[in-house]
């Protein structure tokens, strides 16, 4: 069965998937994406959880709930910023391509 061609979210070029459920063209470029994902992730979750639990610093230890969503607010526009410089997709329409294809969260 052929699946329709898509775009790979790492280089933007077109390619057509073995499989439904390929996001990538190469391991390569789905290997990249991930590492850098799971850096990125490792350094935001703690800024993002902070802001949220403490409701962008309005609730509980603001001074630090304030300057943890103004960190998570800098390094989400870093990781734009550098992804768009790289030609890479953004991460709205690589979540909405996840979620077209079944990569939910439990």
């Amino acid at each position: 069965m052929a699946y329709p061609p898509r775009e790979c979210p790492e280089c933007r070029g077109i390619f057509t998937p073995l499989d439904q459920r390929q996001l990538f063209c190469s391991v390569e470029h789905r290997t990249a994406w991930s590492n850098r994902a799971t850096v990125r992730g490792r350094v935001l979750t703690l800024y993002a959880m902070a802001a949220r639990q403490t409701r962008e610093g309005t609730r509980g230890d603001k001074a630090t709930g304030k300057r943890a969503a103004q960190i998570r607010n800098g390094l989400m526009q870093r990781y734009r910023d550098e992804d768009r410089e790289a030609g890479r997709m953004d991460a709205v329409r690589f979540a909405a391509l996840r979620i077209k294809h079944g990569f939910e969260p439990i």
